[in-house]
């Protein structure tokens, strides 16, 4: 592929520009142009999809087809270009691999509950464990057990941990009716033990 007529450098589009190059060109052209380019805007907002002839609206176009007919092509050119696919797709992570890192981080932080469960979820598949639960299960057991530890009856407010009665590698379920919400200490102690068994322990202490 020849290199970027504009700067010389290595360029990854069939275009005469790398994609600095055409980023930079069209800012260049909208300051220059802003009556076009508002004409541009303003103009007919309905587009015939040249692969299905549906009449679509703006926000359902998608790169010069409507947007099934895009995830249809799309689809298509994956399944016959997987090795194309797979570099396309790796080189786009590595380009926004830090705003994915942050975005990632935000929405942990914000979503912790929701995060915790799919934690539990993949926990669950690895050891092949059937069922499955939400944040808003986990909700429910705190109304249920009056915000208490489920083993030692300690007040949670908003610091606890959910407990599988019957753990994961026994082939406990992933499900509500197998969880309970227990202190860090009454968790820690109680490990790779049954509820059965963890009560028989407290009682014996």
């Amino acid at each position: 592929m020849k290199p970027c007529s504009r700067c010389g450098g290595s360029k990854e589009t069939a275009h005469s520009y790398c994609r600095a190059c055409m980023q930079a060109y069209n800012r260049q052209y909208r300051i220059a142009n802003p009556d076009l380019f508002e004409t541009y805007k303003t103009r007919s907002t309905s587009f015939t999809c040249p692969r299905c002839g549906f009449l679509c609206e703006a926000q359902l176009w998608a790169r010069g087809y409507c947007r099934p007919c895009r995830a249809s092509w799309t689809r298509e050119w994956r399944r016959k270009k997987p090795e194309l696919s797979r570099n396309t797709d790796r080189r786009n992570y590595l380009r926004h691999i830090e705003a994915r890192r942050q975005a990632a981080s935000e929405w942990v932080r914000n979503n912790r509950d929701r995060h915790l469960a799919s934690c539990r979820a993949y926990e669950a598949r690895k050891h092949a464990s059937t069922g499955r639960h939400t944040e808003r299960d986990v909700l429910r057991l705190f109304w249920f057990q009056s915000g208490k530890c489920y083993y030692c009856h300690a007040d949670l407010v908003d610091r606890f941990q959910v407990d599988h009665m019957v753990p994961l590698f026994l082939k406990g379920s992933n499900s509500p009716e197998n969880l309970a919400l227990a202190c860090q200490p009454c968790n820690s102690s109680k490990r790779h033990r049954t509820a059965e068994e963890f009560f028989s322990l407290l009682e014996s202490a």
